[in-house]
């Protein structure tokens, strides 16, 4: 992640009242979580995201439909079963002979 992204998140969190930035001196702030009742409703998130970042992101018509909601396929699960490491490869090569290397 850049220390931009990191800067945004930081003020975003900030912003929608997650968190609570006490400055300290030098270079490092602190961050503290606030209680619940402090945080922003959810239904303006998104204005709060869009006025930290300056940047407008497109609404969709369905949050269901979003990336980061949908299962994952069974062929992706089935390539990540399916990868294996030069050293597992190694092991089970030397294993089949009845010898350890």
């Amino acid at each position: 992640m850049s220390v931009r992204k990191a800067q945004y998140a930081l003020k975003f969190l900030c912003e929608a009242g997650f968190l609570i930035q006490e400055k300290r001196k030098g270079r490092t702030d602190q961050y503290r979580i606030t209680h619940s009742r402090e945080w922003a409703k959810p239904e303006d998130l998104e204005a709060i995201r869009e006025r930290v970042t300056g940047v407008k992101r497109k609404k969709s018509k369905n949050k269901s439909q979003s990336a980061r909601s949908k299962p994952p396929a069974a062929k992706e699960s089935n390539e990540i079963d399916s990868i294996s490491s030069p050293v597992a490869d190694r092991d089970m090569v030397g294993s089949s002979n009845g010898k350890n290397n």
